[in-house]
């Protein structure tokens, strides 16, 4: 497989869990694979209600409880995706950042694995098949 199209269905499954978990999708998303580092950035097209209601838990610091929050939903999710990938393939630390102004998301994953090197001996599975037939509840 090549990394390209790995990152395409990481994007395709990115988007479809942003959907699962939020209620709409984004509107665009990109996934970059960097060594044992995968950037996920998605553009969200917030409401302006939800902008200031972002805006006032950003106030209260509140909003470093809700990221946190939200990776503990957002995380098991992604695994199941990231172990259809390789079977050995763990989060090791993560970082989320939410930004109402510019419309986005910015979720790093840093993995046990460097993935590069796992498609260059093409011990990477992750078909747009598998990927497609992972079950989110």
């Amino acid at each position: 497989m090549e990394i390209r199209q790995l990152e395409k269905n990481l994007a395709m499954e990115s988007a479809r869990i942003g959907k699962k978990v939020i209620g709409r999708g984004p509107t665009e998303c990109r996934v970059r694979i960097i060594d044992s580092m995968i950037v996920i950035r998605c553009r969200l097209e917030m409401t302006q209600l939800e902008k200031l209601m972002y805006k006032h838990l950003e106030i209260s610091n509140v909003t470093h409880a809700m990221i946190e929050d939200y990776k503990k939903i957002l995380l098991p999710m992604i695994s199941v995706t990231l172990a259809s990938i390789h079977s050995d393939l763990e989060v090791t630390d993560s970082y989320l950042k939410l930004n109402t102004e510019g419309g986005f998301s910015v979720f790093i994953l840093n993995m046990n694995m460097d993935i590069e090197k796992l498609i260059a001996q093409e011990r990477v599975t992750g078909s747009k098949s598998v990927t497609r037939k992972i079950a989110i509840n």
